[in-house]
């Protein structure tokens, strides 16, 4: 699997997570219903699988470089949406996320 793929996963790992932490009543019934909110459902029609659909350029682009500093320049200057909001969810203040990706980058790379 290839490190882009891998930095997709973990970031959805990471949103799956934060919103489980942050449930105010943790009891069974709440943390299926979030989790399915991750679920794809059996009558979703989908948008050609994120990874193959209208993002899949920008995501091979933006993401084919070995450090976040890269990888943040090059969504910056790519300039869509998609790219920026994907930098600011990466660089959201007070959270790990940037020192996840270092460490994914780091982890992956170290493994091609």
């Amino acid at each position: 699997m290839n490190t882009p793929m891998i930095t997709f996963i973990n970031g959805i790992t990471e949103y799956l997570e934060d919103s489980l932490i942050n449930l105010e009543q943790p009891n069974d019934n709440n943390i299926r219903k979030n989790i399915e909110n991750f679920a794809i459902k059996p009558d979703d029609t989908p948008v050609s699988n994120i990874m193959q659909g209208r993002n899949r350029d920008i995501i091979d682009r933006c993401f084919q470089f070995d450090t976040v500093a890269e990888i943040l320049g090059v969504l910056e200057k790519e300039g869509s949406e998609f790219s920026l909001n994907t930098m600011n969810e990466i660089c959201l203040s007070g959270s790990q996320r940037p020192n996840d990706c270092y460490m994914t980058i780091a982890v992956f790379s170290s493994q091609l």
